[in-house]
């Protein structure tokens, strides 16, 4: 009989919008390198000439990330900075989903 392993990943705190914050999300602990090893940026290229659209938090971990995204990206391209957001605010929190959602759907509609 074989087991998989898993490693368990970091739970959310509950919230209206996250009511099943219990839950438990695992990742394959083989699927983990491959994961770490995969990085966007090496063919963001191939975007070109799809707009890009990229929404970060001037507090998110992740905003060096998305800065280089940006940097490598060809036009069409856009970062657009939401003030004081950091990554996980964009899940639940209105002040800052809501800004993102608009920029979205203006993105959506002059692009497409």
């Amino acid at each position: 009989m074989s087991r998989r392993l898993t490693r368990p990943r970091r739970q959310t705190e509950a919230s209206p919008a996250t009511p099943a914050a219990a839950w438990n999300n695992k990742m394959l602990l083989w699927s983990y390198d491959k994961m770490a090893q995969f990085s966007a940026l090496d063919t963001i290229e191939l975007l070109t000439p799809t707009p890009l659209l990229l929404i970060a938090g001037t507090k998110a971990e992740t905003l060096q990330q998305s800065q280089a995204a940006y940097d490598a990206a060809q036009e069409p391209k856009e970062l657009f900075l939401i003030e004081d957001g950091t990554h996980f605010d964009f899940y639940d929190r209105p002040e800052f989903v809501t800004p993102a959602v608009t920029k979205i759907d203006s993105f959506l509609r002059n692009n497409l």
